[in-house]
Protein backbone atom coordinates (compact mmCIF):
# COMPACT_ATOMS: atom_id res chain seq x y z
CA UNK A 1 0.00 0.00 0.00
CA UNK A 2 1.21 3.77 -0.20
CA UNK A 3 3.03 5.56 2.00
CA UNK A 4 0.28 7.67 4.29
CA UNK A 5 -2.12 4.43 3.47
CA UNK A 6 -3.70 1.88 6.68
CA UNK A 7 -3.12 -1.63 6.33
CA UNK A 8 -7.17 -3.06 5.32
CA UNK A 9 -8.94 -4.87 7.99
CA UNK A 10 -9.82 -8.08 6.01
CA UNK A 11 -11.81 -9.32 9.02
CA UNK A 12 -14.24 -6.78 9.22
CA UNK A 13 -14.55 -6.16 5.50
CA UNK A 14 -15.05 -9.66 5.61
CA UNK A 15 -17.70 -9.21 8.05
CA UNK A 16 -19.83 -6.83 6.31
CA UNK A 17 -19.23 -8.18 3.34
CA UNK A 18 -17.63 -5.52 1.57
CA UNK A 19 -16.22 -7.33 -1.76
CA UNK A 20 -15.37 -4.40 -3.52
CA UNK A 21 -13.20 -3.88 -0.12
CA UNK A 22 -11.61 -7.33 -0.13
CA UNK A 23 -10.74 -6.90 -4.14
CA UNK A 24 -8.90 -3.58 -3.18
CA UNK A 25 -7.15 -5.62 -0.38
CA UNK A 26 -5.95 -8.53 -3.03
CA UNK A 27 -3.76 -5.32 -4.02
CA UNK A 28 -1.54 -5.16 -1.04
CA UNK A 29 1.25 -7.83 -0.42
CA UNK A 30 0.13 -7.88 3.04
CA UNK A 31 -3.29 -8.47 3.07
CA UNK A 32 -3.53 -10.45 -0.14
CA UNK A 33 -3.45 -13.96 1.08
CA UNK A 34 -5.83 -13.19 4.00
CA UNK A 35 -7.84 -11.26 1.94
CA UNK A 36 -8.27 -14.32 -0.93
CA UNK A 37 -9.19 -16.78 1.76
CA UNK A 38 -11.90 -14.44 3.21
CA UNK A 39 -13.85 -13.98 -0.31
CA UNK A 40 -13.68 -18.08 -0.83
CA UNK A 41 -14.87 -18.36 2.34
CA UNK A 42 -17.65 -16.69 1.26
CA UNK A 43 -18.62 -18.41 -1.79
CA UNK A 44 -20.45 -15.44 -2.95
CA UNK A 45 -21.02 -14.47 -6.27
CA UNK A 46 -21.30 -11.02 -5.51
CA UNK A 47 -17.57 -11.00 -5.04
CA UNK A 48 -16.96 -11.96 -9.05
CA UNK A 49 -18.04 -8.54 -10.78
CA UNK A 50 -15.30 -7.01 -8.79
CA UNK A 51 -12.48 -9.70 -9.14
CA UNK A 52 -13.00 -10.17 -13.00
CA UNK A 53 -12.24 -5.69 -13.18
CA UNK A 54 -9.28 -6.52 -10.88
CA UNK A 55 -7.63 -9.36 -13.04
CA UNK A 56 -7.93 -7.36 -16.13
CA UNK A 57 -6.51 -3.97 -14.63
CA UNK A 58 -3.61 -2.90 -16.48
CA UNK A 59 -2.26 -0.77 -13.51
CA UNK A 60 -2.90 -3.52 -10.89
CA UNK A 61 0.19 -5.47 -11.35
CA UNK A 62 0.50 -9.10 -12.21
CA UNK A 63 0.36 -10.44 -8.46
CA UNK A 64 -3.26 -8.52 -7.86
CA UNK A 65 -4.51 -9.67 -11.53
CA UNK A 66 -3.10 -13.11 -10.57
CA UNK A 67 -5.13 -12.70 -7.48
CA UNK A 68 -8.33 -12.38 -8.16
CA UNK A 69 -8.35 -14.63 -11.38
CA UNK A 70 -7.26 -17.18 -9.19
CA UNK A 71 -9.55 -16.53 -6.58
CA UNK A 72 -12.49 -16.70 -8.98
CA UNK A 73 -11.57 -19.34 -10.16
CA UNK A 74 -11.20 -21.43 -5.95
CA UNK A 75 -14.62 -20.05 -5.74
CA UNK A 76 -15.58 -22.09 -8.78
CA UNK A 77 -17.84 -22.91 -11.67
CA UNK A 78 -21.17 -23.21 -9.34
CA UNK A 79 -20.57 -19.81 -8.04
CA UNK A 80 -18.55 -18.05 -10.60
CA UNK A 81 -20.41 -18.97 -14.32
CA UNK A 82 -23.26 -17.01 -13.76
CA UNK A 83 -21.64 -13.46 -13.01
CA UNK A 84 -19.34 -14.22 -15.46
CA UNK A 85 -21.78 -14.96 -18.04
CA UNK A 86 -23.29 -11.14 -17.30
CA UNK A 87 -20.09 -9.69 -17.28
CA UNK A 88 -19.48 -11.35 -21.09
CA UNK A 89 -22.23 -9.37 -22.22
CA UNK A 90 -20.79 -5.73 -20.86
CA UNK A 91 -18.00 -3.62 -23.07
CA UNK A 92 -17.11 -2.64 -20.02
CA UNK A 93 -15.76 -6.11 -18.64
CA UNK A 94 -15.84 -8.50 -21.52
CA UNK A 95 -12.24 -9.01 -21.99
CA UNK A 96 -11.77 -9.65 -18.27
CA UNK A 97 -14.92 -11.98 -17.75
CA UNK A 98 -13.65 -13.80 -20.80
CA UNK A 99 -10.36 -14.45 -19.67
CA UNK A 100 -11.31 -16.03 -16.51
CA UNK A 101 -13.53 -18.02 -18.09
CA UNK A 102 -11.20 -19.41 -20.51
CA UNK A 103 -9.19 -20.70 -17.56
CA UNK A 104 -11.95 -22.90 -16.19
CA UNK A 105 -11.11 -24.96 -19.12
CA UNK A 106 -13.21 -26.25 -22.21
CA UNK A 107 -15.53 -28.15 -19.83
CA UNK A 108 -17.03 -24.82 -18.47
CA UNK A 109 -15.66 -22.45 -21.03
CA UNK A 110 -16.81 -23.84 -24.40
CA UNK A 111 -20.69 -23.46 -23.85
CA UNK A 112 -20.47 -19.94 -23.08
CA UNK A 113 -18.23 -18.55 -25.71
CA UNK A 114 -20.05 -20.68 -28.37
CA UNK A 115 -23.22 -19.28 -27.20
CA UNK A 116 -21.49 -16.15 -27.61
CA UNK A 117 -20.72 -15.76 -31.01
CA UNK A 118 -23.95 -15.10 -32.17
CA UNK A 119 -24.52 -12.04 -30.03
CA UNK A 120 -25.39 -8.91 -32.57
CA UNK A 121 -22.91 -6.62 -30.83
CA UNK A 122 -19.95 -6.99 -33.29
CA UNK A 123 -17.33 -6.34 -30.42
CA UNK A 124 -18.63 -9.22 -28.08
CA UNK A 125 -18.82 -11.62 -30.59
CA UNK A 126 -15.48 -10.81 -31.55
CA UNK A 127 -13.99 -11.47 -28.00
CA UNK A 128 -15.83 -15.23 -27.69
CA UNK A 129 -13.84 -16.17 -30.96
CA UNK A 130 -10.83 -15.02 -29.36
CA UNK A 131 -11.63 -16.99 -26.21
CA UNK A 132 -12.43 -20.10 -27.85
CA UNK A 133 -8.72 -19.87 -29.61
CA UNK A 134 -7.37 -19.63 -25.98
CA UNK A 135 -9.11 -22.39 -25.40
CA UNK A 136 -7.36 -24.27 -27.55
CA UNK A 137 -9.26 -27.80 -27.56
CA UNK A 138 -10.23 -29.38 -30.66
CA UNK A 139 -13.90 -28.60 -30.43
CA UNK A 140 -12.76 -24.86 -29.79
CA UNK A 141 -10.71 -24.78 -32.96
CA UNK A 142 -13.75 -26.64 -35.03
CA UNK A 143 -15.89 -23.48 -33.51
CA UNK A 144 -13.54 -21.19 -34.86
CA UNK A 145 -13.48 -22.84 -38.03
CA UNK A 146 -17.11 -22.74 -38.53
CA UNK A 147 -17.73 -19.45 -37.71
CA UNK A 148 -14.80 -18.27 -40.74
CA UNK A 149 -16.77 -20.37 -43.07
CA UNK A 150 -20.35 -20.19 -42.12
CA UNK A 151 -20.93 -17.93 -39.62
CA UNK A 152 -22.12 -16.24 -36.90
CA UNK A 153 -20.04 -12.88 -37.16
CA UNK A 154 -17.79 -14.35 -39.63
CA UNK A 155 -16.23 -11.07 -40.40
CA UNK A 156 -15.47 -11.40 -36.67
CA UNK A 157 -14.49 -14.74 -36.41
CA UNK A 158 -11.88 -14.18 -39.03
CA UNK A 159 -10.32 -11.41 -37.52
CA UNK A 160 -9.82 -13.02 -33.99
CA UNK A 161 -7.11 -15.35 -35.81
CA UNK A 162 -5.23 -12.19 -36.41
CA UNK A 163 -4.29 -11.65 -32.81
CA UNK A 164 -4.42 -14.93 -31.70
CA UNK A 165 -3.93 -17.77 -33.81
CA UNK A 166 -0.56 -19.09 -33.07
CA UNK A 167 -0.79 -22.61 -34.39
CA UNK A 168 -0.84 -24.57 -38.12
CA UNK A 169 -4.44 -26.27 -37.31
CA UNK A 170 -5.67 -27.40 -40.70
CA UNK A 171 -9.08 -26.90 -39.95
CA UNK A 172 -8.39 -23.03 -39.37
CA UNK A 173 -5.74 -23.14 -42.41
CA UNK A 174 -8.82 -24.13 -45.16
CA UNK A 175 -11.51 -21.84 -42.72
CA UNK A 176 -9.26 -19.11 -43.82
CA UNK A 177 -9.33 -19.22 -47.66
CA UNK A 178 -13.52 -19.61 -47.42
CA UNK A 179 -14.16 -16.04 -46.92
CA UNK A 180 -11.93 -15.42 -50.37
CA UNK A 181 -15.40 -17.72 -52.18
CA UNK A 182 -18.16 -15.42 -51.49
CA UNK A 183 -18.98 -11.90 -52.28
CA UNK A 184 -16.87 -9.46 -49.84
CA UNK A 185 -20.10 -7.68 -49.78
CA UNK A 186 -21.44 -9.98 -47.75
CA UNK A 187 -19.06 -9.53 -45.03
CA UNK A 188 -19.40 -5.50 -45.38
CA UNK A 189 -15.91 -5.18 -46.33
CA UNK A 190 -14.25 -4.38 -49.49
CA UNK A 191 -12.07 -7.26 -51.80
CA UNK A 192 -8.67 -5.18 -50.90
CA UNK A 193 -9.51 -5.41 -47.15
CA UNK A 194 -10.95 -8.67 -47.05
CA UNK A 195 -7.31 -9.72 -49.07
CA UNK A 196 -5.19 -7.68 -46.69
CA UNK A 197 -7.05 -9.61 -43.43
CA UNK A 198 -6.49 -13.20 -44.82
CA UNK A 199 -3.28 -12.61 -46.29
CA UNK A 200 -1.87 -10.48 -42.89
CA UNK A 201 -3.40 -14.15 -41.06
CA UNK A 202 -1.42 -16.63 -43.37
CA UNK A 203 1.78 -14.37 -43.65
CA UNK A 204 1.96 -14.79 -39.79
CA UNK A 205 1.71 -18.83 -40.31
CA UNK A 206 4.39 -18.23 -42.86
CA UNK A 207 6.77 -16.19 -40.29
CA UNK A 208 6.27 -18.90 -38.01
CA UNK A 209 7.04 -21.65 -40.53
CA UNK A 210 10.41 -20.50 -41.62
CA UNK A 211 11.42 -19.78 -37.37
CA UNK A 212 10.51 -23.05 -37.28
CA UNK A 213 7.67 -22.87 -34.75
CA UNK A 214 5.07 -25.14 -36.66
CA UNK A 215 6.13 -27.77 -39.18
CA UNK A 216 5.49 -27.09 -43.00
CA UNK A 217 4.22 -30.43 -44.43
CA UNK A 218 0.52 -29.91 -43.74
CA UNK A 219 0.42 -25.67 -44.65
CA UNK A 220 1.78 -27.23 -48.01
CA UNK A 221 -0.34 -30.09 -48.54
CA UNK A 222 -3.43 -27.44 -48.18
CA UNK A 223 -1.86 -24.75 -50.25
CA UNK A 224 -0.74 -27.50 -53.26
CA UNK A 225 -4.41 -29.15 -52.66
CA UNK A 226 -5.93 -25.17 -53.07
CA UNK A 227 -4.07 -24.92 -56.56
CA UNK A 228 -6.94 -26.45 -58.34
CA UNK A 229 -10.01 -24.56 -56.53
CA UNK A 230 -12.59 -23.50 -58.65
CA UNK A 231 -11.97 -19.67 -56.85
CA UNK A 232 -9.35 -17.85 -58.64
CA UNK A 233 -8.83 -15.71 -55.49
CA UNK A 234 -8.08 -18.93 -53.44
CA UNK A 235 -6.03 -19.99 -56.00
CA UNK A 236 -4.00 -16.97 -55.79
CA UNK A 237 -3.64 -16.93 -52.16
CA UNK A 238 -2.25 -20.47 -52.05
CA UNK A 239 0.19 -19.82 -54.58
CA UNK A 240 1.38 -16.88 -52.74
CA UNK A 241 1.50 -18.53 -49.59
CA UNK A 242 3.84 -21.22 -51.23
CA UNK A 243 6.39 -18.63 -51.47
CA UNK A 244 5.52 -16.92 -48.04
CA UNK A 245 6.92 -19.64 -45.92
CA UNK A 246 9.76 -20.11 -47.38
CA UNK A 247 13.19 -18.25 -46.43
CA UNK A 248 14.25 -14.96 -46.86
CA UNK A 249 16.48 -15.59 -49.19
CA UNK A 250 14.65 -18.46 -50.59
CA UNK A 251 15.87 -22.20 -51.44
CA UNK A 252 19.19 -23.47 -53.17
CA UNK A 253 16.61 -25.80 -55.73
CA UNK A 254 13.81 -26.49 -56.04
CA UNK A 255 10.83 -27.85 -53.33
CA UNK A 256 9.29 -31.03 -55.12
CA UNK A 257 6.15 -30.86 -52.79
CA UNK A 258 4.81 -27.44 -54.39
CA UNK A 259 7.18 -26.92 -57.64
CA UNK A 260 5.25 -28.96 -60.00
CA UNK A 261 1.85 -28.00 -59.06
CA UNK A 262 3.40 -23.82 -59.38
CA UNK A 263 4.55 -24.63 -62.46
CA UNK A 264 1.00 -26.04 -63.89
CA UNK A 265 -0.29 -22.92 -61.83
CA UNK A 266 1.67 -20.57 -64.31
CA UNK A 267 -0.33 -21.65 -66.63
CA UNK A 268 -3.85 -21.15 -65.00
CA UNK A 269 -6.85 -20.15 -67.34
CA UNK A 270 -8.12 -17.27 -65.27
CA UNK A 271 -8.47 -13.96 -66.74
CA UNK A 272 -6.20 -11.49 -64.36
CA UNK A 273 -2.55 -12.43 -63.85
CA UNK A 274 -3.20 -13.13 -60.45
CA UNK A 275 -2.80 -16.84 -60.05
CA UNK A 276 0.10 -16.82 -62.53
CA UNK A 277 2.18 -14.22 -61.09
CA UNK A 278 1.70 -15.62 -57.62
CA UNK A 279 2.92 -18.70 -58.83
CA UNK A 280 5.77 -17.62 -60.85
CA UNK A 281 6.75 -15.60 -57.40
CA UNK A 282 6.91 -18.61 -55.68
CA UNK A 283 8.45 -20.47 -58.21
CA UNK A 284 11.39 -18.03 -58.23
CA UNK A 285 12.20 -17.69 -54.23
CA UNK A 286 12.48 -21.64 -54.62
CA UNK A 287 14.66 -21.43 -57.27
CA UNK A 288 12.76 -22.96 -60.02
CA UNK A 289 14.62 -22.00 -63.04
CA UNK A 290 12.13 -23.18 -65.36
CA UNK A 291 10.04 -20.10 -64.60
CA UNK A 292 12.42 -17.37 -66.78
CA UNK A 293 10.73 -18.57 -69.73
CA UNK A 294 7.51 -17.66 -68.79
CA UNK A 295 8.39 -14.07 -66.64
CA UNK A 296 9.46 -12.95 -69.63
CA UNK A 297 6.58 -13.39 -71.29
CA UNK A 298 4.61 -11.82 -68.00
CA UNK A 299 6.54 -8.70 -68.98
CA UNK A 300 3.88 -8.07 -71.41
CA UNK A 301 0.90 -7.95 -68.70
CA UNK A 302 -1.45 -4.60 -69.05
CA UNK A 303 -1.21 -4.59 -65.40
CA UNK A 304 1.88 -2.59 -64.70
CA UNK A 305 2.11 -4.31 -61.31
CA UNK A 306 2.57 -7.89 -62.60
CA UNK A 307 4.42 -7.01 -64.95
CA UNK A 308 7.22 -5.31 -62.62
CA UNK A 309 7.05 -8.33 -60.51
CA UNK A 310 8.09 -10.40 -63.22
CA UNK A 311 10.88 -8.00 -63.78
CA UNK A 312 11.78 -8.13 -59.90
CA UNK A 313 11.92 -12.07 -60.18
CA UNK A 314 13.92 -12.06 -63.45
CA UNK A 315 16.47 -10.08 -60.99
CA UNK A 316 16.29 -12.78 -58.98
CA UNK A 317 17.05 -15.49 -61.13
CA UNK A 318 20.00 -14.00 -62.58
CA UNK A 319 21.27 -13.17 -59.45
CA UNK A 320 21.55 -17.39 -59.05
CA UNK A 321 23.10 -17.36 -62.71
CA UNK A 322 19.60 -19.05 -63.86
CA UNK A 323 19.16 -17.08 -66.80
CA UNK A 324 19.56 -18.50 -70.65
CA UNK A 325 21.97 -16.60 -72.86
CA UNK A 326 18.40 -16.21 -75.26
CA UNK A 327 16.83 -15.60 -71.69
CA UNK A 328 19.62 -12.69 -71.39
CA UNK A 329 19.50 -11.58 -74.93
CA UNK A 330 15.84 -10.81 -74.57
CA UNK A 331 15.79 -8.98 -71.04
CA UNK A 332 18.66 -6.33 -72.70
CA UNK A 333 16.36 -6.16 -75.81
CA UNK A 334 13.36 -5.04 -73.81
CA UNK A 335 15.39 -2.43 -71.48
CA UNK A 336 16.53 -1.25 -74.46
CA UNK A 337 13.23 -0.98 -76.03
CA UNK A 338 11.64 0.53 -72.59
CA UNK A 339 14.72 3.19 -71.81
CA UNK A 340 15.75 3.38 -68.79
CA UNK A 341 12.37 5.60 -67.61
CA UNK A 342 9.72 5.50 -64.95
CA UNK A 343 7.77 2.19 -66.52
CA UNK A 344 9.09 -1.18 -66.71
CA UNK A 345 12.95 -0.32 -68.03
CA UNK A 346 13.62 0.58 -64.44
CA UNK A 347 12.71 -2.26 -62.92
CA UNK A 348 14.35 -4.13 -66.03
CA UNK A 349 17.69 -2.11 -65.51
CA UNK A 350 19.36 -4.03 -62.50
CA UNK A 351 18.71 -7.75 -64.41
CA UNK A 352 19.94 -6.26 -67.95
CA UNK A 353 23.29 -4.76 -65.88
CA UNK A 354 23.67 -8.16 -64.80
CA UNK A 355 23.70 -9.59 -68.30
CA UNK A 356 25.60 -7.31 -70.22
CA UNK A 357 28.30 -7.66 -67.37
CA UNK A 358 28.60 -11.36 -67.85
CA UNK A 359 28.98 -10.75 -71.58
CA UNK A 360 31.94 -8.84 -70.54
CA UNK A 361 33.46 -11.34 -68.69
CA UNK A 362 32.56 -13.91 -71.27
CA UNK A 363 34.81 -11.98 -73.94
CA UNK A 364 37.81 -10.73 -71.92
CA UNK A 365 37.76 -14.86 -70.76
CA UNK A 366 38.08 -15.25 -74.48
CA UNK A 367 40.49 -12.07 -75.67
CA UNK A 368 42.76 -13.44 -72.58
CA UNK A 369 42.31 -17.36 -74.03
CA UNK A 370 43.47 -16.00 -77.37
Amino acid sequence: MGLFSRTADVSKLAADRDFNGLVKALKDDDTRSEAMEAIVALNDPAAVPSLVKLSAKFFSGFDANDAASETVHRLGPEVALRPLRVLMEEVGTQWGAIGVLVGFGEEVALEPLLEQRGHENHHLARGAYEGLLKVGTPAAITAVAKGVETGPNKWEALRSLEAHWKGADPELIRACFAPLRVEPDELEVTESELAAEIREILKDLGKRIRNGEVGSDEPVAIYVELLADPEERVRTMAAWMLGEGLPEDGLDEPDPRMADALYEACADESESWRVRGAAARSLTRQSDLRVADYLITLLDSPEEAFAALAAENLNTIAKKGGLSEENGKQIVARYEAEGNGPGLGRHLAPTAGLVKQGWRAKRKATKHAA
